[in-house]
C-alpha cells in the first residue's frame, strides 16, 4: 500500500526511471505518479508545480507508456502500446482488479491528454501480491517484466527489493 510501510512516489519514480534507462532498446514515456494522482482528482494542480514542464508534457513520441499510480492507498501499473493515435492499455495489479475502475479512468484521461483518438483496455495480472505493503514493489516488477528485464519474481525477491527500496 502507499502507506508508511509501503513505497512513496519518490521510490516509485526513481526506480521506474532506472528500469527504463536500463533498457535503451525500448522507447517508453513515463507518467509521473503525481500527474496520475492529479488526473484521478487526488492532487491539486498547485501540487504539480515542482515537477517541471517536461514531466507534464502531453507529447508522446515513444511507442510505450508506463504509469504506476496510487488509488485508495494501493499502487498498480497501467502500460500502453501506442499505435499512432490508438492506445492499447494493460492493467497490472498484484491484488487482482482492486483499483480497476481508477485504472480505466486514468487510461481514458491519459489517452485524451496524449492526443489519442481511441483506446482498448485489457486486464493482465501477471503477479500476485502476497504481502500487504508490497504493492508498489509488485508494480515495479510488472514494469521490469514488461521491459523484458526479468521473469516473474519469487515472493522472496519481491520482499528483498521492497526492503532495499525502503532502506534507500
Amino acid at each position: 500500500s502507499a502507506s508508511t510501510l509501503g513505497l512513496h512516489d519518490g521510490h516509485v519514480w526513481e526506480t521506474l526511471q532506472q528500469l527504463v534507462t536500463s533498457q535503451p532498446t525500448m522507447s517508453v514515456h513515463l507518467v509521473h505518479p503525481c500527474l496520475a494522482a492529479f488526473l484521478l482528482g487526488d492532487l491539486d494542480f498547485f501540487d504539480l508545480r515542482g515537477l517541471g514542464l517536461g514531466l507534464l508534457s502531453p507529447q508522446v513520441h515513444a511507442s510505450q507508456v508506463a504509469c504506476i499510480f496510487a488509488a485508495r492507498g494501493h499502487w498498480a501499473l497501467i502500460w500502453a502500446t501506442r499505435h499512432h493515435r490508438h492506445y492499447v492499455w494493460s492493467y497490472h495489479d498484484g491484488i487482482f482488479d482492486h483499483i480497476r475502475d481508477e485504472a480505466h479512468q486514468l487510461a481514458m484521461k491519459l489517452t485524451g491528454l496524449f492526443g489519442g483518438d481511441t483506446m482498448d483496455f485489457h486486464i493482465s495480472h501477471l503477479l500476485r501480491q502476497r504481502s500487504p505493503t508490497t504493492c508498489g514493489t509488485v508494480a515495479l516488477f510488472h514494469v521490469c517484466f514488461r521491459l523484458g528485464l526479468c521473469g516473474l519474481p519469487s515472493d522472496e525477491m519481491i520482499l528483498g527489493l521492497h526492503e532495499h527500496l525502503l532502506a534507500s
